[in-house]
């Protein structure tokens, strides 16, 4: 689907998917924008999920094997790393139970919270602060 909305939307030229496992990343570059919808299951949740979700999705695609917030952790720790000055990131989370949580894992980036259509909190719109007045340019 990815693949077939940048060709139908000509975004070739500007978009760079990157496949693979994110803990073992080390970008040749850095991006203006990411967007990620990584595990966020605690796995102690994993075996109550509804059924229609487990048997079609792979236990990786939905749970870090803890408590749901491993890879919002790794990124709060590698942003820096991966995006440009002022850069933003997307993530889509668990809702409600992991906003706290998410806002402090990321304190150190402008947020904002977007809801999902049964008003519940589901994507983290983060922004990465310039440090200094020649990085904000």
């Amino acid at each position: 689907v990815l693949k077939r909305n940048i060709h139908f939307y000509n975004l070739e030229a500007r978009v760079r998917i990157v496949h693979g496992d994110v803990r073992e990343y080390r970008p040749e570059q850095v991006f203006d924008l990411i967007v990620s919808n990584p595990p966020y299951i605690a796995d102690a949740e994993m075996a109550g999920l509804d059924k229609k979700v487990s048997h079609y999705e792979p236990y990786m695609a939905l749970s870090d094997s803890g408590d749901g917030l491993g890879f919002y952790r790794l990124f709060s720790e590698r942003f820096e790393q991966w995006l440009k000055p002022r850069g933003a990131a997307i993530l889509e989370f668990g809702g409600n139970a992991q906003t706290e949580t998410l806002e402090a894992i990321f304190k150190n980036y402008d947020q904002r919270i977007v809801k999902d259509y049964q008003n519940d909190d589901r994507v983290l719109v983060l922004h990465r602060r310039a440090v200094s007045e020649q990085e904000a340019v």
